[in-house]
This record gives C-alpha cells, structure tokens and sequence, in this order.
C-alpha cells in the first residue's frame, strides 16, 4: 500500500507556487493529505519547504518558527537544509519523495523515544521524591543480521574499533533466539543479504528494538526493501570512504542509545522498581500512566493497556508465582523502547502502549506468546493477554482495572 503511517498529520507547505502544486499532487499520490502553511498549526504537523520556490522573506520568517518549534518535523526539498533546519528531512529534489513516508516514519519513532524518555524520568522523579538513577550498557550492543560481503564486515570491524559490540545471526530462528536472551540496543541490518526479506516477513522476529540498517546508493529505490526502511530507525547509505560509512553509523548508534528511556536499577526506590521482578512496580506505572494519557490525549493518537496473567492448574497458582520473574524477563526484552512493564500482582504484568491501537497491541502480545511458548514453560502454566485501548472516560487506575476484568485474547498468535 502506498502511503505514510495513518497517524501521519497532513504535511503542511510552506508557500504557492506551480512547483508545489506538483509536490502537492506527488505527496497525495503516496497517501499523504496536504494543507497551506498555517500561522499556528498543531506542534507535531510536517512542514514543507522547497528551497527552489521559497523566497528569501519567506525563508527567514520560517527560521524563526524553527526556534519555537524545535520538535516539529520539516522536510526540505531541492537542496541542503540550512543552518537552522540541521534536523530536517532533506530531499535533494522531488525524487526522493517516494522515500517520505519511510523518513516520516524514523522521525516520529525517534520523537517518540525522545518524548517517552522525557516522561519516564518525570515519573521516576515524582513518585521516589529523589534525582532519576538509571542503569544501562554503557557500549551499545548490536545484533548483526547478514553481512556476508567484504565491505560490510569492514564496516561492522571499524564499529568494534569503535566501541560497539556486535553478534551476528544468519538465520531468523537464531535472531529470535538471541532477541529473547540477549540485551540488546539494535539491530544492524546488510540490506544486501537475502536474510533481510526474511527479516521483513517474520512477524515475530525483529520489530522491538531499533533497526540500522546499511543499503548501497543504487539499491535504495527496490520496492521490496521498502518495507524494512520504513520500519529502520536510521538507514546509512554505502558512499564514500568505508570509515566515513562507519563513523557516520557510530554517531547514529551511540546517539540513539544515550537517548533510550532506560531501565530502573536496585537502587532506585521500592516505589518504583519490583525487586521480585526487575520492571516497574504498580503505583509508578499508575502514575506514569496518568502522563501518558495526558500527552496522548493532545495529539489525539491512541493509548492501550495491555495484561499477561500466568495461571497454574492445581496450586493456587504457586508454580506461577514461582516463574514469574523468569516470565517478566523473557517478554520484557521483547517491548519496544517506549513501552512499560510492571508487575501488578503476584501473577501479572501491565504493559502500557503508548501511541498503539488495539491491533497493534495484539501483535506485540503474539510476539510476546510465540517467545513463551519458545521458551519451553510447563505445560502446567498457562497465559492469558488483555487488551483495552485507552477511552475518554478512563483515568489511568480505571483503564489498568478494565484491562484486567476484560475478556481475554483466545488466541494471540493468530491476532
């Protein structure tokens, strides 16, 4: 299907001109809807500028919006991005636009790590009363896919050189198996090896954690690798010197790993951290909750909170409780970035979703079920999803308890 993300606001355009017109009819032709340049638009709002048509006037008037909108996408198109648009989608001409929904998509995945970090240190804050102390990797941690050219395994060398750590995986079986061991930062993806389509096809295999993936110049424009960049968190493209390639790739990695919403450590308060557990205790995830609806609620995207309860049959479910630090860690690894775990009883874990619909939710819960099922649990334990997406009525208490009294998923594989 061509076209950006549903959640995607209409892509704003900065002033009239023939030229744009052609833009306009170009960006419509891939799904997205187009509106003029509004004084006060929405923060999140796509803003285009054409550096061929916009008038200098024009062009200094919207450097100063830039200063008040510094979260606000601007995608710039024929040419390089000026100085105060260093962080704009650039398009060196019309194109590159078939290439927009995929950069759209990278931009609000960052955005929204970068959002849910800011929020996430904001609630460890309120509900311990003390600085935020955070516990992560100080070397990020990548899992190679592919790879089998002499070029990318010089690039993957010079990121050891670097300072990253790498691992590398042949086949989608052992991706998965590493992806539910391991602690990972990412996945660094050779476009050129066939592992990657099938990479595009497993559902199940490498959607949670952020995806870098490397594509030569000449085969950016292959439908079938269309799929991977718009999921990919960053795409570095093969030009220039090998370590031009792999330095650029070293800044974007390390960047995005010191930018992470990061996991509680034991030190941190009782408040906040499980200890029984490793994830987020109740009254932090109630609490965060309640910023969560708040921020969602004024970009009018979605929220749902998710359940998983192990039962077993014959023991009050002891043999539960007993595995259930076992089946935090193992779904745990699975969550994306901005998603948060936390135990709230003794037999289950409350998943909250940020910017995630209710079929969304049901993919993440499939995902989390083939791992468990994976993982080898006895038949004696068994597991059970909830899924209620977030309603006007709700407060953050009254959405957790909706989702725990709400009926359960049958089957989430097949979701």
């Amino acid at each position: 299907m061509g076209g950006a993300n549903l959640l995607t606001p209409a892509i704003e355009v900065a002033a009239g001109s023939p030229r744009l017109e052609m833009l306009k009819s170009r960006l419509k032709s891939l799904g997205f809807a187009t509106c003029d340049h509004r004084e006060q638009p929405q923060r999140h709002t796509p803003l285009l500028i054409d550096l061929t048509s916009v008038t200098r006037q024009d062009l200094l008037k919207l450097r100063q919006h830039v200063n008040k909108n510094n979260d606000r996408p601007f995608i710039i198109v024929g040419g390089t991005a000026p100085p105060q648009f260093e962080n704009a989608i650039v398009l060196t001409s019309e194109a590159g636009l078939h290439t927009l929904p995929g950069k759209l998509d990278r931009y609000f995945r960052r955005a929204n790590i970068t959002h849910e970090a800011a929020l996430r240190a904001e609630s460890v804050k309120a509900v311990s009363g003390k600085p935020v102390a955070y516990s992560k990797p100080t070397t990020p941690s990548l899992l190679v896919i592919g790879g089998s050219s002499r070029r990318f395994l010089a690039i993957q060398s010079i990121l050891n050189e670097n300072g990253i750590a790498t691992t590398t995986a042949f086949t989608v079986p052992t991706i998965r198996q590493f992806l539910a061991s391991m602690d990972l930062s990412g996945l660094l993806v050779d476009l050129a090896d066939p592992i990657a389509n099938e990479l595009i096809n497993d559902q199940s295999a490498a959607t949670s954690i952020p995806i870098f993936a490397v594509i030569n110049a000449a085969e950016g424009s292959r439908p079938e690798l269309e799929s991977i960049l718009s999921k990919a968190t960053d795409v570095v493209e093969c030009e220039g010197s090998l370590e031009e390639i792999a330095d650029d790739l070293t800044w974007k990695i390390f960047g995005h790993h010191a930018a992470m919403p990061l996991r509680p450590r034991q030190s941190d308060s009782p408040r906040v951290h499980d200890r029984l557990t490793g994830l987020f205790t109740r009254e932090f995830i109630e609490h965060h909750l309640e910023r969560q609806m708040i921020e969602t609620e004024s970009v009018f995207l979605p929220l749902s909170f998710m359940t998983l309860t192990a039962s077993s049959v014959g023991d009050e479910n002891a043999e539960a409780r007993r595995n259930l630090p076992l089946i935090a860690k193992t779904v745990d690894r699975l969550l994306r970035q901005t998603d948060v775990a936390a135990r709230l009883n003794w037999t289950s874990i409350g998943f909250s979703l940020r910017r995630t619909a209710y079929i969304d939710a049901a993919r993440i819960a499939a995902r989390c079920d083939i791992a468990l099922s994976d993982h080898g649990f006895s038949e004696n334990i068994q597991f059970s999803w909830k899924i209620c997406e977030k309603r006007s009525t709700h407060t953050a208490k009254s959405l957790i308890d909706s989702t725990l009294e709400a009926r359960r998923i049958r089957n989430p594989i097949a979701a």
